[in-house]
């Protein structure tokens, strides 16, 4: 039996839509089969998102309604199927009806999705009347959350307790800021278990017009890829803010030890330049110690981390030059010591 998951947000705008086709496609790419379901009556748009719109297809209230054979609505393409919404509201579209159409496709997918509209009745019943799990979509402002938080109530009480929240087009410099709510913030105020955070990402907005399917890699593609090895139950770290270069799968080893001396060096970098900014300006001398003498003859000491060449004695003071290369960089006064 498919597991149902019904995406809701309770106010428009928040990222159902989006979120339901970038979940749908991480899934099937991960090897499982999934049915998107949008039940905005009226206002349906994932066949925008997920393929070519064509004014032929037929939807669940034609199935329901027996204009058409319940198989015949669903439209497959390369990666996921989907099935659109009716244009009007129907008397005939109750939760029982709708419930029964949707069984006929338990055998036929692991998951099914349904794509649900802003606010809590009409479509959002509908799709909360079948679902086992629902997922929160809102994005990190007061509104949003507020709505959010009606919406979740709404789905715990039609018996979904396994709700999860998931925050959209996150971007730390407002959140940092303090313009947006941070993570704590927005669990607090929905007042259920985060599942995932998705960045800001120009790539989805670009993707809204059938490009989804398409979709390259992108810090969204990667966000979707995390939540849906949760729902999996997979554990995966949580992820806020991306890299722009950022691939759906985690990190493999070579990318962490890449990682890992690209940190070694800025962190010697960093130790050198200070090291030479304080030694560069001393007004005091600093303590040299002889390393060798080459062969003409040319004493060598060093001090700190750089070697120091001997040009001018002046008792125990001697004035030295700091060389890089062929390049004299600095010079300052030493006490040699032995």
């Amino acid at each position: 039996m498919a597991v149902k998951i019904i995406v809701a947000s309770g106010k428009g705008g928040a990222g159902k839509s989006t979120f339901s086709s970038g979940l749908s496609l991480a899934l099937v790419e991960k090897g499982h089969s999934c049915l998107v379901i949008d039940c905005d009556i009226g206002q349906g748009c994932i066949e925008y998102m997920l393929s070519e719109p064509d004014s032929s297809l037929y939807n669940w209230g034609d199935a329901i309604e027996e204009r058409c054979e319940r198989d015949e609505c669903v439209y497959k393409t390369k990666l996921c199927d989907f099935i659109t919404a009716p244009a009007k509201i129907s008397e005939k579209y109750t939760e029982e009806n709708f419930r029964e159409f949707v069984s006929h496709f338990d055998d036929s997918y692991e998951y099914i999705i349904f794509d649900s509209p802003a606010g809590t009745g009409g479509g959002f019943c509908l799709a909360a009347g079948c679902a086992d799990k629902g997922i929160i979509i809102s994005t990190p402002d007061e509104i949003c959350a507020m709505a959010a938080s009606r919406a979740a109530d709404k789905l715990i009480d039609k018996g979904i307790e396994d709700t999860k929240l998931v925050i959209n087009r996150f971007n730390r410099a407002p959140v940092t800021s303090g313009k947006l709510l941070n993570v704590d913030e927005m669990i607090d105020a929905v007042r259920i278990q985060l599942i995932g955070v998705i960045p800001e990402d120009k790539a989805v907005t670009y993707a809204c017009t059938g490009g989804f399917i398409d979709m390259k890699d992108c810090p969204a593609k990667a966000a979707y890829s995390r939540i849906a090895e949760r729902i999996l139950g997979n554990k995966v770290n949580l992820v806020l803010n991306n890299s722009k270069k950022e691939k759906p799968s985690n990190f493999g080893t070579g990318a962490k030890i890449l990682s890992v001396i690209a940190a070694l060096i800025i962190l010697f970098a960093g130790i050198f330049t200070a090291d030479f900014i304080l030694c560069s300006r001393l007004k005091t001398p600093v303590f040299a110690r002889f390393t060798e003498i080459d062969e003409t003859g040319e004493a060598h000491y060093s001090a700190g981390l750089y070697n120091c060449t001997v040009y001018k004695d002046n008792g125990n003071i001697c004035y030295t030059s700091v060389s890089i290369g062929k390049t004299k960089v600095a010079s300052w006064g030493v006490v040699i010591s032995d």
